[in-house]
């Protein structure tokens, strides 16, 4: 450990070069030109007013304050660009009080000797803690921390530093303020002197000027930065000159002593490091086993969790063993000394003058008996003593060492350690060093160690940290994701992001999970840590990693040359080797990303705006990718926003790029640059029209009205006129078909007067479509089937597949309705089209549900296929009524089987989508009301247009009535009847739902007569739409009915036997109902089974805790009402 020297001038070494860094308190040999902690030039220069030494980027005067001569500095080019960069930064103003009144009774001279001292006391204070001094402006100093380079704790060095200032003043006064946030560093003046500039700075000038003499005030963004390292005191908001609202702020009072901290939370679970955790337990283990010293170097960037891990392992051992921790200080002077005094106190004495006098000197203490000692015989003094030190105590007890932050040490330290562990010590004592993997020094000093790297967490691990840091709910699979994404695995920043987000609203609570509202934003807690990860860096290497974060992911070296000034390969292979850039190949080229996303982020924060947009403009002339060349233009135009030509082209190459996407059926990616490219101005009708095409098949309706209104009424081109009718009549038809109508037969007749075949299609295809929803089936038929056959004339065969599609809704009897449907989705799958496939999978959905629904999971496994494939595929392209009915069918399937808690989920998942439409909005509360029944849960069952021809609207009718009969009511029975009443002539589609309900009702009340007609319906139907589970549970209720009514045994015998099989599900249930009622016992036996087991079920899966695994993801399926569509 460093060596006792005299007075304060003697720390220096030959030739003015300072082994302690006066930025970060890294001790460095006599001979080092730079520090190797942090890169800052350790040479001095000579103050010409007062011949102090002064680190080379000092400006001013550490002793007297004095400017110091630019021609005396080192001509050595400085470790990183000074000027023009965004950062955050804390900014102190220290004013001397009293100053004015003093200068009117005193002597000149006086005062100024008296405010020079004071002001040169506080310059030592600010070069002491690694901040810069800006200004000295009459009797007030300016002192910024963090420029030119960022620390993870500026804002605690700043704390620090004005509290050790109140007291430096003399019998003078000294009131400060201190703030933190983000400031523009920057030249200004004819002489370019740097300083910072924004409203961080102002705030912590009026933070000093309200502060009391002696009194240190803080912001709000200072306080949480320095946690609970600092002892605040509660003040009232004060109000200051030039802000609106009154500010919040603190009052610094101490810092808190090493080893204590404030009252806190719990702390969250260790996650992820069970494997570390059992190495060092094992390590431990041994050595007290053993009974002889080992070493482990535990190492990692800064928030992965090394120290979390020592205490792990230290609370674990506490009982057994001595535990002594010391950390490396980041700032000040003699940080060995201040180490080596923290761990002399903590082990005490041992009771040998010999060896506590030497002990002592360690940490400072130098008895006059031991000057004379040569210094190299004296350091093995040293290191001997503090062996039979550290062997004494281990003999009584276990020893374990924890030193933390040990990159931060010199090179004497580590000789000591290095020299006492040398040689075996026959105690057990296990000697923990952390640290950072850069610098990287202290990891070659000890070959005998075992070194454990920690690397970044799991996603998943990531995850179940986010979920014990949330009080009563974990986050859904979309937030879990996103965090799990910005925080690359490091878990202070899962902590961080998780207590932002919680303290300013951005968790909603979705059901029993948390969503996020908004994007996430870099805490300032973790922006210092990353800052000084990345000001740690050599220049051109920092620059190269500005610039790699400019230009995104995968980024070529064709790209880097159009954006770095030189030879960008030497400083990639630096930012690759320590792992800061990741290196790939793609497509046959070399291509760059950064690795951290929060290391990306900041860096890119960090250049100025016009920078930035600069920046992005040159990264557009290299581009090869259109979407890449609009992205960077975008943002180009977005940063200098007075350039109305680069908005132009940036419009144009957001709008090519966009409709290029749509065409690949990349909607969602396409439609947002399009978007974007009418933000800018762009007009071009043709695309217009294309892009409002591409919202109704995405059913966002409202975006596609916005998009129909910049289209001119009175464009040159029929065709365009044509189109904007035929769009505006499509989106109409999902709200009021008839009003729909009249528009889609315009469309017609214009674009056969046009010639434009195909596009007559799509209006004959659309006009179908609305006569189905306005109840006239046989018109839609023979429309749809009309639009067949302009298709195949026209060659569209993309307009053939949507006509077949929505011709399986409106004919469900035909025999090639399914073929239809599944022809149509090979076709989608082969072009690559979601969007048709989406619709595929949502009418198979509609297909199988009506069919299979009263089965069991075997019955229903294809159902279920299609239902997952709609669901995922509805929610990757943002069509929320189609996964709304998705869920809803999911919900009724899993509640007819008895999975009542699956229900309740899917149900909770529809309720959580913005649906807007009224059939959708019913098929949500539909789902909801029936998975709440299962769950034993009251509740008034929803309010539905049981008139409405919707389909969607007349299914939900049925499945309300159906969910009360369930429960004996008779309003459920009368429900279910009057809907059939009003709706017996439709399609035999309806009985499947319809006529079952009502005959399920009847039977079930005993009216065994009343049921025949809808039981006799629903077999019918049945076996007109091919439904095997459907016309089983028909002549099941059928069967009961000859039995009971006609006392028709041979009948009702003949009945089921006639019944298709069935395994499971309701249909099943029935079946063994009729059959107890003839009499069988094994069926009786049997039913009883079954209902046990569905009602078991969903007691067990009323249970309140429910697997991760339940409470994430959904599955479901579809909505019949939206094809075709295209124009």
């Amino acid at each position: 450990m460093t060596q006792v020297t005299g007075a304060e001038g003697d720390r220096m070494g030959e030739n003015g070069r300072m082994p302690s860094c006066p930025s970060c308190g890294a001790e460095n040999l006599d001979t080092s030109r730079f520090c190797g902690a942090c890169g800052i030039p350790l040479l001095a220069v000579s103050c010409a007013s007062c011949g102090a030494a002064n680190p080379a980027e000092h400006r001013f005067c550490g002793q007297c304050g004095a400017a110091l001569s630019a021609a005396a500095a080192p001509a050595a080019e400085p470790a990183r660009p000074a000027a023009d960069e965004r950062k955050l930064a804390t900014v102190l103003f220290a004013d001397v009080v009293g100053f004015t009144s003093r200068s009117e009774r005193s002597d000149p001279e006086a005062v100024a000797r008296t405010v020079d001292a004071a002001f040169r006391r506080m310059a030592e204070e600010v070069d002491e803690h690694g901040g810069l001094v800006d200004k000295y402006t009459g009797d007030s100093l300016m002192a910024v921390f963090g420029v030119p380079q960022a620390h993870e704790d500026d804002a605690e060095r700043a704390v620090t530093a004005a509290l050790s200032m109140r007291q430096l003043g003399g019998d003078l006064a000294v009131s400060i303020g201190v703030n933190s946030g983000p400031v523009m560093v920057t030249s200004v003046g004819r002489d370019g002197d740097l300083t910072v500039i924004g409203d961080t700075v102002n705030v912590a000038a009026r933070l000093e000027k309200a502060a009391a003499p002696g009194e240190v005030l803080v912001g709000r963004l200072t306080a949480e930065l320095t946690g609970d390292r600092v002892v605040y005191r509660e003040r009232q908001p004060v109000v200051l000159k030039g802000k609106r609202d009154p500010v919040e702020v603190r009052e610094a009072t101490s810092v808190r002593v090493s080893g204590a901290s404030a009252a806190r939370p719990d702390r969250p679970p260790l996650v992820g490091r069970d494997d570390e955790l059992a190495f060092l337990r094992a390590q431990w283990r041994n050595t007290v086993r053993n009974g002889r010293a080992s070493i482990v170097l535990l190492c990692g960037e800064a928030g992965v969790g090394t120290t979390r891990l020592v205490d792990e392992l230290a609370e674990e051992v506490a009982d057994t063993a001595m535990v002594v921790r010391a950390v490396y200080p980041a700032y000040g002077r003699l940080g060995g000394l201040r180490v080596a005094a923290e761990i002399v106190r903590q082990l005490g004495p041992m009771g040998d003058t010999e060896v506590d006098s030497r002990v002592r000197s360690i940490a400072g203490e130098l008895h006059p008996s031991l000057r004379g000692i040569d210094p190299a015989a004296f350091q093995k003094e040293q290191a001997w003593a503090f062996r039979r030190l550290v062997e004494a105590k281990a003999a009584d007890r276990p020893l374990l060492v924890v030193i933390d932050d040990i990159h931060r040490s010199g090179d004497k330290v580590l000789d000591l350690l290095g020299e006492m562990f040398k040689r075996g010590i026959e105690v057990p004592v296990l000697l923990v060093l952390v640290g950072r993997p850069e610098p990287n020094e202290w990891l070659a000093r000890f070959p005998a160690a075992t070194t454990v790297r920690l690397g970044p967490i799991a996603p998943s691990d990531a995850i179940a940290l986010a979920d014990a840091l949330l009080p009563d709910a974990p986050l859904d699979r979309e937030a879990a994701a996103s965090l799990a994404r910005q925080a690359g695995g490091n878990p202070l920043a899962v902590r961080e992001l998780v207590r932002m987000v919680s303290d300013q609203g951005g968790l909603v609570k979705r059901g029993e999970e948390y969503g996020l509202v908004g994007g996430l934003t870099l805490p300032p807690t973790l922006h210092a840590i990353v800052a000084a990860r990345l000001d740690a860096l050599p220049t051109t290497q920092k620059i190269a990693l500005q610039q790699v974060a400019v230009l995104g992911d995968a980024v070529g070296e064709q790209e880097m040359a159009a954006l770095f000034e030189g030879d960008a390969s030497e400083a990639l292979h630096g930012l690759v080797t320590a792992g800061l850039v990741h290196r790939s190949q793609r497509d046959g080229r070399t291509c760059y990303e950064v690795a951290d996303p929060l290391l990306q982020e900041v860096a890119y924060e960090t250049l100025p705006r016009h920078v930035r947009g600069e920046s992005h403009r040159r990264a557009a002339t290299v581009s090869s990718a259109p979407i890449d060349r609009a992205r960077h233009l975008e943002r180009a135009a977005a940063y200098l926003p007075d350039d109305d030509a680069l908005r132009v082209e940036a419009a144009d190459a957001a709008a090519a790029a966009g409709l290029q996407l749509i065409d690949a059926f990349r909607l969602n990616d396409g439609v947002q640059l399009v978007q974007r490219a009418i933000e800018l101005g762009y007009r071009e009708p043709r695309h217009l029209l294309r892009l409002a095409r591409t919202l109704n098949e995405q059913q966002r309706v409202e975006e596609l009205w916005e998009v129909l209104e910049l289209v001119p009424d009175d464009a040159a081109d029929p065709r365009l006129v044509a189109e904007k009718i035929h769009m505006g009549a499509v989106a109409l038809t999902f709200r009021d078909p008839a009003a729909g109508l009249p528009g889609l037969e315009e469309a017609a007749r214009r674009w056969s007067a046009l010639g434009e075949t195909a596009k007559y299609g799509w209006a004959l295809a659309n006009r179908g479509v609305a006569l189905f929803f306005m109840g006239r089936n046989h018109e839609s038929d023979a429309s749809l089937r009309e639009s067949l056959e302009v298709f195949r004339e026209a060659g569209e065969r993309d307009g053939q597949m949507a006509a077949y599609r929505f011709l399986a809704l409106v004919c469900p009897d035909d025999p090639h309705a399914h073929e239809w449907v599944t022809e149509s989705l090979q076709r989608a799958e082969e072009v690559g089209d979601r969007t048709a496939q989406v619709n595929s999978y949502n009418t198979l959905s509609w297909h199988h549900f009506m069919r299979s629904r009263l089965g069991g999971p075997d019955d229903t496994a294809e159902l279920r296929y299609y239902l997952d494939r709609l669901v995922e595929t509805a929610r990757d392209l943002g069509m929320h009524e189609l996964e709304t009915h998705g869920l809803g069918m999911g919900a009724n399937l899993a509640r007819l089987q008895g999975r009542a808690d699956d229900a309740c989920r899917l149900a909770t998942a529809a309720h959580s989508l913005t649906v807007t439409e009224p059939p959708s909005a019913a098929l949500v509360q539909v789902a909801a009301f029936s998975s709440a029944r299962a769950r034993g849960e009251p509740g008034d069952a929803p309010e539905v247009d049981e008139r409405s021809v919707d389909p969607v609207s007349q299914i939900c009718a049925y499945l309300i009535g159906e969910e009360l009969i369930f429960e004996g009511r008779e309003d459920g029975i009368s429900r279910a009847m009057q809907a059939v009443e009003r709706r017996a002539s439709q399609s035999a589609l309806e009985g499947l739902i319809g006529g079952f309900g009502t005959a399920l009702a009847l039977i079930v009340l005993g009216r065994h007569a009343e049921a025949r007609a809808s039981a006799q319906w629903v077999v019918s139907a049945a076996t007109t739409l091919h439904a095997p589970l459907a016309e089983a549970a028909g002549r099941a209720l059928l069967a009961e009915v000859a039995f009971v009514v006609d006392g028709d045994r041979d009948e009702a015998v003949r009945l089921l036997e006639t019944a298709p099989a069935v395994s499971g599900g309701l249909a099943h249930v029935l079946v063994l109902r009729a059959r107890a009622r003839l009499g069988n016992e094994a069926a009786a036996r049997a039913l009883q089974e079954a209902v046990a087991c569905r009602a078991g079920a969903e007691r067990r899966e009323r249970a309140p805790r429910r697997s991760r695994e339940h409470r994430l993801g959904c599955r479901g399926g579809g909505d019949p009402r939206r094809e075709p569509q295209q124009v």
